[in-house]
């Protein structure tokens, strides 16, 4: 009887996992922590303890560590108002009117940079592109790939093989998980598999994709739907929104934040339950300490951090791992 009772016993507690794994709300939270100001039109970057953005001050790449708080760590490197992403203890970042892409090692404090294939500098063009696709992501890292699209089309930077591939000619929004890139190509949502090369049109009419583990979260016309890459089908979470960040690593095991109203949310897509978080933002995203979003000024944008209990999914993950062992 032992087996059936620790079967049981474990069931239980994923389950439990399952059902508290939601965002809270600014209240349950004590209030978003203000973290620092970056540059306007940009968007925030979170990974681990990792937060990171452009300082607003002096266009530098900055970097917050929610773990230890205070000020953020100014690395002294420029990088001239661009986007930046962080993965693991690496933070990526463009250079304003340069054709350079930076990699700068937060325990070494050392950047290194390669350059765009082209040699076409990132510059107003580029500028006026992003902006105009905001809040779609113009940066994405997830292990060896960094995925950016620029006036050239969409590219993907291998950091193990030092190689870049254009993917596309045109289109906006790039998000990378686990070797995939999920893209918009004239309004409509595509992924490409690095392994394979090959590029997977759904058919579907989006924009601002985001992916996390087999799933891809955009915006369709006001709505918020994420496409499931293993049943290929896709839902309605009944949501109006923009800027959708899927957190996960699939299945029903995620949650999308996005902004309805400059109002910052959650949807569980196991529950389908929405958090309205109570925090003033846009363009969220979302790591195991919580969320990170910009508010909105005339002279600078904000960067707030909301913690939430996202961790949940990580031990919902380890915690069916093991079921299976038991079994």
């Amino acid at each position: 009887m032992t087996k059936p009772f620790l079967l049981i016993f474990v069931l239980s507690f994923s389950f439990v996992g399952i059902f508290d794994f939601h965002g809270i709300s600014a209240e349950e939270a004590g209030g978003a922590i203000t973290v620092g100001t970056c540059v306007l039109g940009q968007c925030a970057s979170i990974y681990g303890d990792i937060i990171t953005f452009l300082n607003a001050s002096d266009y530098a790449l900055v970097y917050y560590n929610i773990s230890t708080g205070g000020a953020p760590i100014d690395t002294g490197v420029y990088a001239g108002g661009y986007y930046s992403a962080v993965y693991e203890d690496t933070i990526t970042f463009l250079v304003w009117f340069s054709a350079e892409m930076g990699f700068y090692d937060i325990s070494t404090g050392i950047s290194t940079y390669v350059t765009h294939p082209l040699g076409y500098p990132f510059d107003s063009y580029d500028f006026f592109l992003w902006a105009f696709y905001f809040p779609s992501r113009v940066l994405s890292v997830y292990g060896d790939v960094v995925a950016f699209y620029d006036c050239t089309g969409i590219w993907y930077y291998n950091i193990a093989t030092g190689n870049f591939t254009q993917i596309a000619d045109v289109g906006e929004g790039v998000s990378v998980y686990g070797g995939i890139i999920a893209f918009s190509e004239g309004g409509v949502i595509k992924y490409y598999n690095t392994t394979t090369g090959v590029t997977t049109n759904t058919g579907l009419t989006g924009t601002c994709p985001s992916i996390g583990g087999n799933i891809i979260a955009y915006r369709s016309g006001s709505a918020i739907v994420y496409y499931n890459l293993t049943s290929e089908t896709a839902t309605n979470t009944g949501q109006m929104g923009e800027g959708p960040y899927v957190y996960g690593r699939g299945g029903p095991y995620a949650t999308i934040a996005y902004s309805t109203s400059d109002i910052i949310m959650m949807y569980d897509v196991f529950t389908e339950n929405v958090t309205d978080t109570g925090e003033t933002g846009i363009a969220p995203s979302v790591g195991s300490r919580g969320i990170v979003f910009v508010t909105p000024d005339t002279e600078h944008w904000t960067v707030k951090y909301l913690p939430c209990n996202c961790r949940w999914l990580d031990s919902l993950i380890h915690t069916k791992a093991h079921l299976k062992i038991m079994w």
